[in-house]
């Protein structure tokens, strides 16, 4: 059997009006992410339920959540979200609190720009619009910041451009130690690697063997 590395997005930006099941805050978090894990999941990403924290506050929100994940499951992969508006400075100033607390080792890395929203009535662009931007100026920014905190890259590819801005980063990528495209294996949960790279079956922790099937 080939091996599948599982990973849970417990919230998004799903609202208790939309499902009243969607856990936003830490205390709804924690015993969710339990329940995936215990079903197969390796790796939980997650949003906080106050989007105007940022820095260290917004990293404490998080940790709150994941603490008593990690105390049960010290094997999991936790990471955060992008925080909203401002400089790339300021949207990822989340990272290195985080990064110190010694309990997160994935990051995100989002090689793109895309359109957010959804249709209005007619089933036409309407209602949420947002521009979601990533300059390359930005990427690289992100690049270096993984590199400099030893966290594995989350690649996110929302639409085709992203594969594009993807390889026009890819030397940057390569500078910083990641691997585009890399995601760790389960079996890098706990590990602070520095580079990530892609095994036969998976992407793993270098120097690390990939997940047994």
């Amino acid at each position: 059997m080939t091996p599948v590395v599982v990973e849970v997005a417990l919230n998004g930006v799903t609202t208790k009006a939309q499902n009243p099941h969607v856990p936003r805050t830490p205390d709804e978090i924690a015993p969710e992410a339990l329940r995936c894990l215990e079903a197969g999941a390796a790796i939980v990403h997650n949003h906080i339920d106050d989007f105007s924290l940022g820095g260290a506050e917004a990293a404490e929100r998080y940790l709150a959540g994941w603490r008593p994940v990690l105390r049960a499951r010290p094997d999991a992969i936790v990471y955060p979200t992008v925080a909203i508006g401002g400089t790339v400075e300021a949207r990822f100033a989340h990272v290195p609190p985080l990064a110190d607390s010694g309990l997160v080792h994935m990051g995100v890395f989002d090689p793109g720009s895309v359109n957010l929203g959804g249709a209005d009535a007619d089933g036409l662009p309407g209602g949420f619009d947002v521009v979601y931007t990533n300059s390359f100026g930005d990427i690289r920014y992100v690049a270096d910041q993984l590199a400099e905190h030893r966290l594995g890259p989350s690649v996110s590819i929302f639409e085709p451009g992203f594969l594009r801005a993807r390889s026009s980063s890819s030397t940057s990528a390569a500078t910083t130690g990641i691997s585009a495209g890399a995601t760790p294996a389960a079996s890098g949960c706990g590990r602070r690697a520095p580079r990530w790279t892609r095994t036969s079956r998976c992407w793993t922790a270098a120097g690390s063997p990939g997940p047994s099937p």
